[in-house]
């Protein structure tokens, strides 16, 4: 007893001992030449990792800062980098005020006005993350796995651990209706409309910020932030030279090894930065291995009006399919980590790999035409190759679908060279895409006092060529001749054409912001698919026939307006209205020879955002309301009869009515001088309404008042940040509700689950030559919680994605 009495006292007298070692920093930054406030200035404490950026008054806080004297560093685009040298001492606020002089030498990505949403002045629900927090939070996740605390947004990863197979979704809606742009550039596939994770491996080690708005995005460029946008900036380029090291270790065999060097300014005018990373290990699932190279190499070019930048950046990557989930039956046969998709050739050969690279080539041209204009255009060339490696055994109509016929009785068979039919043949083959997409975007911006005009267009050209390659299979068929184009059983070129232009403004009237966006945009799909089967179809049909040739034209007309009204300093609410629409992806509209002509672009009709603000140097509270109106929404329909019904037998249609709905919370306190407080909250009520499709002459599907699946009614986020001298630690827990996992809420649930993970890091400053040596150890689900993350179903059997047990990251930098 009286040991636990004494740990007891222990807990409450160390904490408050420590509380008062450190005291708090706090200023205003302002431009040396007007005296006007400057915002988004990063202001730091050197060889720490605390900072905080200034706000539209250019006011910062900075909490927790360790007592005695302190460095305190701010820097922003277009300005001279300023340092001051303050003492802090314990439970007292030190002063530290900011004068900067212009510098024309920009080491931030172009920015474009509009496209990223300011506190209390733009009319969005939106969250920003920090240089600081990917710091703190990243190992080795995709992007996803970084952003799933943010409120409205729900993270999930097929292996486990995020790296390579992570997915996203916000308020609902898919990852193909959420846009994502690096540094300005779209990169959501043009045919899918989805984004690829595994392309980016370590991209989070060049990232400086990401904003993700919820709702109608901030994609002036094109049309796909129909549920929202993740905006990426890389930021490489520094005044100083520098080189950092980094290694990490965790479990399940992962480990990550990756090296940084920066040239700093050369001659007051040149800069180059570049990264080489290698990631690798397993999933927690069995078979979800990834093995992945980073490569970043940038340059730049600084003069008086003048920047340009250049960017190169790929990652060769091979990790092996998880995608498809167990049964409840299979996980109580072989365990949570069963992965079916683990199967190899009768050779030993394993197969159900996904191998790709995906260069990516930058150019930005910032140019100041006049002190009120300025020209930004970005050039961009995007390079893919890979394929996905299977074996299966599976029914030939499924995998030949240009070598197969239908026998007398119906019965889909394929005939071999011995003239045999043949209904499943084990068989190795490769699903491979070779594509290319080129773009422009140019935009205008002008200065109008203190209000912007912003115009811009897009010009975006993609090409690829899709074709599967039977490799080897134990009866082939009649005309099959390896490594020809004779052994493709499916083969076809797609082309997409973009051209969009947008005009955004933001007029600034005493208390008020009013923003308005138009934007126009013309998507072109052109399709070549030809028929590469044997003779065996149709003797009257030769080989390489073209079987289609199409040309589907879409025009979309989208308009977005808010305001913004600051009742207080510290007060403000706003109101948006937004449309948006977006054509079905390219995958959707042809299939095997197929064409869709029933499929309508997805139309969201109204995007009504309510919001309030309340923001102080202590406090940043933040309250919106969503209400989405959506028709023609694509939704997956279980029609295993149809022609174009997917593997699972689900098929897509247009949905007649859906509605998108809730509330999200967030806020950010500091309850003592080193202890921060977040916590944000997230209320979703996604239906369909009036919705009944027909799936037939005599069939239909009723789906109204249904949940809409795949993301939790509610989701609770509270963290908690507790600093002392250069050590810091972070805990963080993540509540998330029910889940429904199919159209007619009738077939399984993903049940409710919390989880609890851990950060906790020190930074050793100017110790053995280097500038720092930081270390930080990243626990996830301490509690050991076993629970689900995704839910599907196969038909009317449920699948489960198992999330992984207690996990762990440690990482080491050290910087010179």
């Amino acid at each position: 007893m009286k040991r636990l009495l004494l740990t007891m006292m222990g807990t409450l007298i160390i904490p408050s001992m420590l509380l008062a070692q450190s005291g708090k920093v706090s200023g205003v930054v302002r431009d040396a030449e007007t005296n006007e406030p400057l915002a988004g200035v990063t202001v730091v404490i050197e060889g720490t990792v605390l900072g905080a950026p200034t706000d539209v008054n250019g006011k910062f806080t900075i909490m927790s800062v360790p007592v005695g004297e302190r460095v305190i560093k701010a820097a922003a685009v277009g300005y001279n980098p300023e340092s001051k040298t303050i003492n802090v001492e314990a439970g007292a606020t030190a002063s530290a005020d900011f004068a900067l002089k212009a510098n024309p030498i920009q080491t931030s990505p172009v920015v474009i006005t509009g496209m990223r949403a300011v506190e209390k002045e733009t009319p969005v629900a939106f969250s920003n993350v920090t240089t600081a927090t990917i710091k703190k939070e990243y190992t080795v996740q995709d992007v996803p796995m970084l952003l799933k605390n943010l409120p409205g947004v729900y993270a999930w990863a097929d292996g486990g651990v995020g790296l390579g197979d992570a997915s996203i979704s916000i308020r609902g809606f898919s990852q193909d209706r959420i846009e994502t742009m690096i540094n300005g550039i779209p990169e959501n596939d043009p045919e899918s409309r989805r984004i690829y994770w595994n392309d980016f491996p370590d991209l989070l080690s060049n990232v400086s910020s990401i904003q993700v708005q919820r709702g109608v995005g901030s994609s002036l460029y094109g049309s796909d932030a129909l549920a929202g946008s993740i905006d990426i900036e890389t930021a490489n380029y520094s005044s100083v030279p520098s080189l950092s090291l980094t290694g990490g270790i965790g479990s399940f065999d992962l480990n990550k090894v990756s090296a940084a060097a920066n040239t700093g300014l050369i001659d007051n005018r040149f800069a180059a930065y570049a990264r080489v990373s290698h990631l690798q290990g397993n999933g927690y699932r069995d078979y979800s291995w990834a093995d992945y190279w980073g490569y970043f190499i940038g340059g730049a070019m600084y003069y008086d009006n003048l920047t340009v930048k250049l960017n190169f950046y790929q990652s060769p990557e091979v990790n092996h399919y998880s995608y498809i989930y167990p049964t409840l039956a299979q996980i109580a046969q072989y365990g949570r980590t069963y992965n079916g998709m683990g199967t190899g050739s009768p050779q030993g050969q394993l197969y159900n790999i996904n191998a790709f690279n995906q260069p990516h080539y930058e150019l930005h041209i910032n140019y100041d035409v006049t002190p009120e204009a300025q020209w930004n255009t970005s050039l961009f060339y995007i390079r893919g190759f890979g394929y996905g490696e299977h074996w299966t055994t599976g029914p030939a109509d499924s995998y030949f679908p240009n070598f197969v016929v239908k026998n007398a009785t119906g019965n889909y068979v394929f005939v071999t060279t011995s003239g045999d039919s043949v209904s499943k043949t084990p068989l190795a083959y490769e699903s491979i895409t070779d594509n290319y997409q080129f773009g422009l975007l140019s935009n205008l911006t002008y200065k109008l006092g203190n209000n912007d005009l912003v115009a811009g267009i897009e010009l975006r050209r993609w090409h690829a060529h899709h074709y599967g390659e039977i490799e080897f299979a134990d009866q082939t068929p009649a005309g099959y001749i390896p490594g020809t184009a004779l052994s493709h059983f499916y083969d076809y070129t797609g082309e997409k054409y973009v051209f969009a232009g947008f005009i955004h403004t933001m007029w600034r009237v005493s208390q008020f912001n009013i923003m308005a966006d138009l934007q126009y945009s013309a998507p072109t799909y052109y399709l070549t698919e030809r028929f590469i089967g044997s003779g065996a179809l149709t003797q009257a049909v030769p080989r390489t026939t073209l079987l289609n040739d199409y040309k589907t034209p879409f025009s979309f007309l989208t308009p977005r307006v808010g305001v913004t009204y600051n009742i207080t300093k510290p007060f403000s609410v706003y109101a948006n209205f937004s449309q948006a629409k977006e054509e079905p992806a390219q995958g959707s509209v042809y299939s095997s020879g197929l064409l869709r002509t029933d499929l309508k672009p997805e139309f969201m009709n109204a995007d009504i955002e309510l919001g309030a603000n309340y923001v102080t140097s202590n406090l940043n509270v933040k309250l919106d309301y969503f209400f989405m109106n959506f028709s023609n929404e694509l939704i997956n329909v279980y029609s295993p009869n149809d022609p174009n019904a997917d593997y699972r037998g689900d098929i897509l249609f247009n949905g007649q009515h859906t509605v998108h709905q809730g509330f999200e919370f967030d806020g950010v306190a500091s309850v003592m001088s080193n202890l921060q407080v977040n916590l944000n909250f997230t209320y979703s009520n996604n239906k369909f309404q009036d919705q009944v499709i027909q799936t037939g002459a005599n069939t239909s599907v009723n789906y109204s008042g249904k949940y809409i699946p795949n993301f939790p009614q509610t989701m609770l986020n509270i963290g908690a940040t507790y600093t002392y001298k250069n050590a810091y630690v972070n805990l963080t827990l993540n509540n998330v509700g029910k889940q429904y996992i199919d159209n007619l809420n009738e077939y399984g649930t993903v049940a409710p689950y919390t989880i609890l993970n851990a950060i906790v890091g020190y930074s050793f400053p100017n110790v053995m030559g280097l500038k720092s040596i930081d270390l930080t150890l990243n626990v996830n689900n301490l509690t050991n919680a076993q629970y689900f993350s995704y839910g599907t179903t196969y038909g009317s059997t449920p699948e489960y994605l198992p999330a992984a047990p207690a996990n762990y990251f440690a990482t080491v930098d050290l910087n010179w």
